[in-house]
């Protein structure tokens, strides 16, 4: 995660660090891209087969940089988008 910080915040500080702040602290609103990563990203922890598991870095950097680039582009984000194994975008 803090290598996906790292590379957001080359991209723009500020905004990196109030979508840090959004995506830690939840309260987006329910559409948002940021709280359908917030509830993806607590189900897999909270998921008992990933709780012996941590999430792999390529899952992590495709939930974060999505909602990033949804949020950026004012896009809505789908479940399908966020699927493991899909292509990492790069953060715009």
């Amino acid at each position: 995660m803090l290598i996906a910080i790292a590379i957001l915040t080359e991209v723009d500080a500020q905004a990196a660090e109030e979508f840090l702040i959004a995506l830690v602290e939840g309260g987006s609103p329910r559409d948002s891209a940021l709280h359908v990563i917030r509830e993806t990203m607590i189900r897999l922890r909270s998921d008992s087969a990933a709780r012996s598991k941590a999430l792999v870095f390529s899952h992590v950097a495709l939930l974060v940089f999505s909602a990033w680039n949804a949020t950026r582009t004012g896009r809505t984000l789908k479940k399908r988008d966020i699927e493991a194994g899909k292509p990492i975008p790069l953060p715009i």
